[in-house]
């Protein structure tokens, strides 16, 4: 296989395929082209916002049910989101590869934005941006 692989779906859908042998290990990637430099004044921190809520269940799963099945396959859920993009990560061993895809596709298609979770990572995600705006250093950057 050529490194790397990559598929495009007739929805646009691009699939990206890395192999690497020396590790029993998959991490499957969901990207969305979602971030700061899309966003105006209006939606700041909307993107990581909304990359919080996605862990807060699905149609078939409550936020511990999707914890739990992920752990049940040995698997860790993560997430970023950066000025141009938003990632979502769902590691597993290699023998969970299917079952993982399930679970990540469901949590990325079916999430549901609970009501009573929405205040709680508002405060979150306006704490962690009170962080990063009193972090010189990120200034540097831009």
């Amino acid at each position: 296989m050529e490194r790397p692989f990559i598929v495009e779906l007739s929805n646009g859908l691009k699939l990206v395929f890395v192999e690497n042998h020396r590790y029993p290990w998959v991490e499957l990637l969901g990207v969305a082209k979602v971030g700061a430099i899309y966003e105006d004044d209006d939606h700041d921190g909307l993107s990581h916002f909304l990359e919080h809520l996605l862990f807060k269940g699905t149609k078939k799963r409550t936020k511990e049910k999707l914890a739990e099945d992920a752990e049940a396959i040995g698997g860790m859920f993560n997430a970023m989101t950066d000025y141009a993009y938003t990632c979502f990560t769902l590691g597993v061993p290699r023998d969970n590869v299917l079952r993982g895809i399930e679970l990540h596709a469901d949590q990325l298609q079916n999430s549901v934005l609970p009501e009573d979770e929405v205040n709680k990572e508002r405060a979150v995600v306006q704490e962690e941006i009170r962080i990063y705006l009193d972090y010189p250093v990120w200034y540097s950057l831009d």
